[in-house]
């Protein structure tokens, strides 16, 4: 039996075999030959791939490739790397600017919750207790069991402070939890608990209309771990979809954007943030938005993931 056992494994092997490893030289003669993408200097194309991962570079090449989700992986006549590479550096720029608006977002809202909730139901650890939530939360069980996870997980000094001799986290109070559970689960938190006048009176702060505000921080929250976590902005929709702040006559018409784009989240940033370190640098982006070219195009009108 060994022998049909090896063989079987063997077949496999060769049906889905493990790529082999390339070195830097062998990515661009990969590139360059098999694939024919026009590499003007090949000494600064080696340098950018030993200081950046080849897949992240071939998540954006993917849209100067004729049809690589059909597996032809060649380069459509004219593309060139260091086209691709203005490109990635473009959308690191926009990734550092957005993170000083989203961060100033972050902290203002996560002090706001921690206030505005501590008046509601005081020092109780509210968050874990399901009856406070809305009965039809989908896998709400699961999503409080991650906010215990995570605060049991935290061994910083301001939770330890509260947990019980056996370790439990239930008497950790709001304005501790907030600062130790991630952005996004106190963005979840928003939208799922019952109780109305916390959503009313977070957004009154805020000057913001409280229908849509909750849906609003979620997909900020979505934007910021993005951005924070290097991921691709450039031809990629926004995840999580951001209701527009802005009605038909309030769009500015020198920019032209597809919904699923990250502009409405733009949009309604610019009227979340007050600090003045976010606002210019939210003006800036706008600007460099109004310019058309490359860049702005795939964040304005961003295509199918290919």
């Amino acid at each position: 039996m060994l022998p049909e056992i090896g063989g079987a494994i063997s077949l496999c092997w060769e049906q889905d075999p493990v790529k082999r490893y390339k070195s830097t030289e062998d990515l661009l003669t990969l590139l360059s030959k098999d694939r024919e993408l026009n590499i003007g200097n090949h000494d600064g194309a080696v340098r950018f791939l030993d200081q950046t991962n080849y897949y992240r570079f071939t998540g954006y090449s993917r849209y100067f490739q004729v049809a690589p989700h059909e597996g032809d992986n060649s380069y459509v006549e004219g593309a060139s790397f260091e086209q691709i590479v203005d490109l990635m550096a473009a959308d690191d720029e926009l990734r550092i600017r957005l993170l000083v608006p989203l961060s100033e977002l972050e902290l203002t809202l996560r002090t706001r919750f921690a206030r505005i909730s501590g008046d509601i139901w005081g020092n109780k650890a509210f968050y874990l207790d399901s009856s406070n939530y809305i009965p039809s939360v989908h896998d709400l069980d699961k999503r409080i069991e991650a906010l215990r996870s995570e605060l049991t997980n935290n061994k910083s000094k301001m939770v330890n402070k509260y947990r019980s001799p056996g370790g439990e986290v239930d008497n950790v109070p709001v304005w501790v939890a907030i600062e130790a559970l991630s952005f996004g689960k106190i963005s979840w938190m928003l939208e799922s608990l019952k109780n109305q006048s916390l959503r009313e009176q977070i957004s009154h702060e805020y000057s913001y209309p409280t229908k849509t505000f909750s849906s609003v921080v979620q997909s900020l929250s979505a934007l910021r771990n993005l951005c924070a976590h290097h991921g691709q902005i450039w031809n990629r929709p926004l995840k999580s979809q951001c209701p527009s702040p802005l009605n038909k006559r309030e769009r500015p018409r020198d920019i032209q954007f597809n919904q699923l784009s990250i502009f409405p989240a733009l949009l309604a940033l610019e009227k979340l943030v007050c600090g003045s370190a976010g606002k210019s640098q939210l003006a800036t982006v706008r600007r460099r938005l109004s310019i058309s070219n490359q860049h702005t195009d795939g964040i304005l009108r961003p295509q199918a993931i290919r």
